[in-house]
């Protein structure tokens, strides 16, 4: 550690070596604030903005998130990195951005075929209000996965599809068999 600091100019990969030998001696608010600058070097970006906010969760920061999440944002909303991906698709739940976690949600599912996915973008639609594509994703679920008429969260957003429909017998069907 003290021969990096020491160096008057930290080549990106050197700042990112110090910040993660703050983190491992358990200095985190120091490694933090060494990763308060964006690499030149793709790869390096992905690092240090995964070592942000693993930093910025450990300490609470969520101005530090807010931050990493509307850089990855601007930048590439839907990243390729499946991990990035899953990292974004929380802080988009966390900040209240349902339109941003509507198409992680569907880059997940098309990488994993993992129905939580559509679960959880199902979800977001009746948050958003987005009633027609909130059926079509219940659809969608009931197709690719038999097991989901047997969750109590397919029948409650089945219920409120019905509801909102003004079917209000088949309402009360769906929340029966979600109990």
């Amino acid at each position: 550690i003290a021969l990096l600091e020491r160096s008057p100019n930290l080549r990106d990969e050197e700042r990112l070596q110090l910040a993660n030998l703050y983190w491992r001696i358990r200095e985190p608010d120091t490694a933090l604030a060494l990763l308060d600058f964006t690499p030149d070097d793709p790869a390096l970006v992905m690092e240090s903005s995964g070592m942000r906010m693993d930093l910025a969760v450990l300490l609470g920061r969520t101005d530090v998130l807010g931050e990493e999440y509307q850089r990855w944002t601007a930048g590439n909303p839907v990243p390729d990195d499946g991990d990035m991906q899953e990292r974004l698709l929380s802080l988009a739940v966390l900040f209240g951005e349902f339109e941003h976690a509507v198409a992680l949600s569907e880059a997940r599912f098309e990488t994993t075929e993992n129905p939580r996915y559509l679960a959880g973008k199902a979800e977001y639609h009746l948050i958003l209000g987005q009633y027609g594509e909130l059926e079509t994703t219940l659809s969608t679920w009931n197709d690719l996965d038999p097991e989901a008429v047997a969750t109590p969260r397919y029948w409650t957003l089945t219920a409120a599809v019905n509801q909102r429909q003004d079917r209000p017998e088949a309402a009360v069907s769906a929340f029966q068999k979600a109990a």
